[in-house]
C-alpha cells in the first residue's frame, strides 16, 4: 500500500518515461495521415498528441511550484530573456518563435524539470522498458506501410534510440530473462539501418564506449576488450560476406548502401555548414547573433519550413555562432560539468540504476547533438542537462 501510494504522490517517472517516447506518438499519427493502410490510426491526430502533452506540461508544473523545486525552473526560463535579446538583434527570427517555444518547453523544459523531480531510478528504468512497447509498434507499421523507394527518416531514428539504448544496456548488464532484450533491441536496429540514419549505429557505439570503458572495472575492462577484439577480427575477416549478406537483406537501405560504396563516413553536406559557421565565427569573434540565427545562414530561403529543416548539425559550432566568443566558457562550464557528473556517477555507492541511464542519455545526447540536430529543440538535451541535475541532487541528498 505503502508503495502504491507513493508512485501516486510521485508521476515524474511515469511522465518523465512517457515524454521520452511522444516523437514515437506523433510519427505513428504522421504515417496514418500517409498511408491508407494506417487509417484507422487517424482518428488521434499530432494536434491532439500535442494538446495532450501541454495539458499534462502545466500539470506538471504546478505540481513543481507546490513542491518548491525552483532551480531547474529558473535554468529552463533563462530562454525567455535570451530570445528576447536575440529579437532585438535579429528580428526575422519572429517567425520561428512559436514552434521553438512549443518545442523547448516539451523538449527541453519539462524534461529538465522532470528528471530533477524523480526519485526512483530503478522505476524509470522499468517505465522506459514498457514504453519501448511503443517503438516496437512503430517499428512493425513502418515495415509494413514504408514504400521502399521513400527516403530514410532520420526522426525514426531519433525518436525509437531511447528505447533502443535501453534494452541494449539492459539486455548487457542483465542475466536470465533481461537477456532477452537483445530481441526487441534487434528489431528497432533492423529497422533503423533498412528505414533509419547512421545515428543508431553512432549512439550504440558511444554507449558501448561508456559501458565497457568509462563505467568498467579492470575485471570487466580486460574481459570486454577481449569480447571488442574478437567481433573486429571477426569483422575484418568476414567484411566482404557480410556487406553482401546486409545488401542483399536490404537493398535500399541507404546506411547499407553507403557502407557498401565504401561512404560510411559520409557527411552529407556537413563539412559545408562547419565551414559556413567557423567563417563567419573568425571574420566577427565577438558578435553576439542569437537564438536560432544559425539557421538564416544554412537556410536556402527565409520560408518557415526551410529555416526549420537548417542548422549548424553540432552543439559546440551552434553555440559558437550563436553567442560568440562568450559561447566558449558557456561550453567549457556544460561539458566541464559532464565530467564531473559521470565521476560522481561513478561512486560505489551509486544506485546501478543510475550509471545505466546516464550511459543511456550520454550515447543519444552526444550523438544527435554533435552530429543531428539543434540543441534548443533536441530532447536529448534536455535529457542531457535533466540527468546532470538530477545526479547533482542525488548526491546532496547523500550528503545530508
Amino acid at each position: 500500500m505503502t508503495y502504491s501510494l507513493k508512485h501516486n504522490r510521485r508521476p515524474a517517472e511515469k511522465f518523465l518515461a512517457f515524454l521520452l517516447h511522444w516523437n514515437i506518438i506523433l510519427g505513428i499519427c504522421e504515417m496514418a495521415k500517409q498511408h491508407g493502410r494506417l487509417s484507422f490510426l487517424a482518428v488521434v491526430s499530432d494536434k491532439s498528441v500535442y494538446f495532450a502533452v501541454l495539458f499534462l506540461a502545466a500539470t506538471l508544473l504546478i505540481t513543481v511550484l507546490q513542491r518548491n523545486v525552483y532551480r531547474p525552473v529558473f535554468w529552463v526560463l533563462v530562454w525567455i530573456p535570451l530570445t528576447g535579446v536575440s529579437l532585438l538583434v535579429m528580428p526575422d527570427i519572429r517567425i520561428l518563435l512559436a514552434r521553438a517555444a512549443v518545442y523547448y518547453f516539451l523538449n527541453i523544459a519539462c524534461l529538465v524539470i522532470l528528471f530533477t523531480l524523480v526519485e526512483d531510478y530503478g522505476a524509470l528504468l522499468r517505465y522506459l522498458r514498457r514504453y519501448g512497447i511503443l517503438a516496437l509498434f512503430y517499428a512493425g507499421i513502418t515495415w509494413l506501410s514504408r514504400p521502399e523507394t521513400e527516403e530514410y527518416s532520420m526522426f525514426f531514428t531519433y525518436a525509437t534510440m531511447i528505447p533502443l539504448l535501453v534494452y541494449l544496456i539492459t539486455a548487457m548488464k542483465g542475466n536470465g530473462r533481461k537477456r532477452l532484450y537483445f530481441l526487441p533491441f534487434a528489431v528497432i536496429l533492423l529497422t533503423n539501418l533498412k528505414y533509419g540514419s547512421r545515428g543508431c549505429i553512432v549512439c550504440c557505439l558511444i554507449l558501448l564506449l561508456f559501458h565497457f570503458v568509462v563505467f568498467s572495472n579492470d575485471i570487466q575492462k580486460a574481459k570486454y576488450a577481449l569480447i571488442v577484439i574478437s567481433a573486429v577480427l571477426l569483422a575484418v575477416l568476414f567484411w566482404d560476406e557480410i556487406i553482401r549478406l546486409l545488401v542483399r537483406l536490404f537493398p535500399s537501405a541507404r546506411s547499407i548502401r553507403l557502407l557498401a560504396n565504401g561512404l560510411a563516413f559520409y557527411d552529407a553536406h556537413r563539412s559545408d555548414y562547419y565551414g559556413k559557421i567557423l567563417s563567419e565565427f573568425s571574420a566577427a569573434p565577438f558578435a553576439f547573433r542569437g537564438l536560432y540565427s544559425d539557421r538564416f545562414l544554412m537556410a536556402e530561403s527565409r520560408e518557415l519550413e526551410a529555416l526549420w529543416g537548417s542548422y549548424a548539425h553540432n552543439f559546440l559550432l551552434e553555440v559558437l555562432y550563436q553567442f560568440g566568443a562568450v559561447g566558449i566558457p558557456l561550453l567549457a562550464f556544460f561539458i566541464r560539468r559532464m565530467f564531473r557528473t559521470v565521476r560522481t556517477a561513478k561512486g560505489s555507492s551509486t544506485d546501478p540504476s543510475v550509471v545505466s541511464l546516464l550511459e543511456v542519455v550520454y550515447a543519444y545526447a552526444i550523438g544527435q547533438l554533435m552530429l543531428s540536430s539543434s540543441y534548443l529543440i533536441a530532447p536529448s538535451f534536455g535529457a542531457l542537462a535533466g540527468i546532470m541535475l538530477m545526479v547533482r541532487r542525488m548526491k546532496r541528498k547523500e550528503l545530508l
